[in-house]
């Protein structure tokens, strides 16, 4: 826990939040990109 604290320091409780739920959404996007691709290879 201790590499956690200089990032969670700056940031707070509520920056924290949000950067967890913008990098959520950016995982989200991957992991559906990844199964559209799949949808397309399987179709062709």
């Amino acid at each position: 826990m201790r590499s956690v604290d200089p990032i969670y320091g700056p940031l707070g409780k509520r920056g924290s939040v949000i950067v967890t739920r913008i990098f959520a959404i950016i995982i989200a996007a991957f992991a559906v990109q990844l199964v559209i691709d799949g949808i397309k290879q399987v179709f062709q």
